[in-house]
């Protein structure tokens, strides 16, 4: 067997502890992952039997009274619109000009 001195040792324990480390965090990582697709899972499955639900209490639902309204009534004016809003206030500063 060959002789290594005390720091190549070291650093080979080192190098060592650091992959065995690396191998335990991705092996973690993978398996919260795992934890939160199956949670999401869980609640992807409530949620729809939820809206389920929610639709089955709306179709059972008794539709309200609907207004008609009669299409051929005449509609009430609302009100005069210039054609050219700012045409009035040109001539109100052509005015105030002409005064001063």
């Amino acid at each position: 067997m060959a002789y290594f001195p005390p720091e190549v040792w070291v650093a080979l324990l080192a190098a060592g502890g650091a992959g065995i480390l690396a191998i335990l965090h991705v092996l973690a990582k993978r398996l919260r992952r795992e934890v939160q697709l199956h949670d999401l899972r869980i609640r992807t499955v409530e949620l729809r039997n939820a809206y389920a639900k929610r639709l089955e209490a709306l179709n059972g639902q008794e539709m309200g009274e609907v207004e008609e309204v009669d299409d051929h009534a005449p509609a009430e004016p609302v009100g005069r619109i210039d054609a050219a809003p700012h045409a009035a206030s040109q001539a109100t500063s052509e005015s105030n000009r002409a005064a001063a």
